[in-house]
């Protein structure tokens, strides 16, 4: 029981985990104004902003540009990080949807594939049950032709079996041979309808697997497009946001970097204060 119990506590844990993980990835990407880098400068700013009119000796001065500087670049290297997660997550998103995309076309490909097959399976074995009932109806032709001559071959050599007379034997062989030579007459022509049956089978399986063969081929060429087409769009669309990212960028190094300007206006303003010699 303890055993269960401990499992029980490591999986629900490790769904816990998932699941922050989860919402963690799905929570957005805050803007610069949002990051603490950005409210360090901008508070450094107004601390700024209030001394500058107070008097400041050069060393101090070039302290506070220095630590301008360094929280510039703090807020500068944020703005960058978080244009890469940005960029990260838009390719992600659309990548996902593309694949889901292709997914679908591909999927569809091969329910249509698969509808044609179905359909060329039906038409064949049709043509197959065509070429069965063509065969029963050349054996029925030519039965009522051939039987008595196999029964009477049959009976003859029956009789040929009990006689032992020489020249009736040999009577009786040559009619064997006659009526063999009828048989092998009705044969052969029994077998080239048969051999006709079977050319038209085979020339309408041919038929149809060349049909179908094209009509699977152009569903495979049609999805090959809307794919080449999907990907293309995908592409544009991530082309587009990314434009809108790095416009994003622009627009939060501007800020940034007016803050700086600001701070250094600030500290120039600032009366000095030389120190005593």
């Amino acid at each position: 029981m303890k055993l269960r119990a401990s499992l029980l506590s490591l999986v629900l844990a490790l769904l816990f985990t998932a699941g922050a993980s989860t919402q963690a990835a799905a929570k957005p990407v805050p803007g610069i104004q949002q990051t603490p880098q950005y409210r360090a400068l901008l508070g450094f700013d107004n601390v700024l902003q209030g001394r500058r009119l107070v008097p400041a000796t050069p060393a101090r001065k070039a302290a506070y540009r220095q630590t301008l500087n360094n929280k510039t670049a703090a807020a500068q290297k944020q703005v960058k990080s978080l244009f890469s997660r940005r960029v990260a997550r838009v390719k992600s998103r659309d990548d996902a949807e593309e694949r889901a995309q292709i997914r679908s076309i591909l999927s569809n490909q091969k329910l249509q594939v698969n509808a044609l097959k179905a359909v060329q399976a039906s038409k064949v074995a049709d043509a197959q049950n065509n070429y069965n009932s063509a065969v029963s109806r050349v054996n029925l032709r030519y039965a009522p032709r051939l039987n008595p001559l196999v029964r009477q071959r049959k009976i003859l050599k029956r009789k040929l079996a009990r006689t032992t007379n020489p020249i009736s034997r040999d009577e009786i062989q040559r009619s064997i041979r006659l009526v063999q030579a009828k048989i092998n007459g009705i044969v052969e022509a029994k077998n080239v309808a048969i051999q006709v049956a079977s050319t038209n089978y085979q020339a309408k399986v041919n038929a149809l697997n060349g049909t179908f063969s094209a009509r699977i081929k152009t569903v495979k060429s049609r999805s090959k497009g809307l794919v080449v087409q999907a990907r293309l769009a995908w592409k544009q669309t991530y082309s587009a946001d990314y434009s809108k990212l790095k416009a994003r960028r622009t627009t939060e190094f501007g800020l940034v970097n007016g803050l700086r300007t600001r701070g250094s206006g600030y500290i120039s303003t600032m009366p000095l204060l030389w120190p005593p010699v």
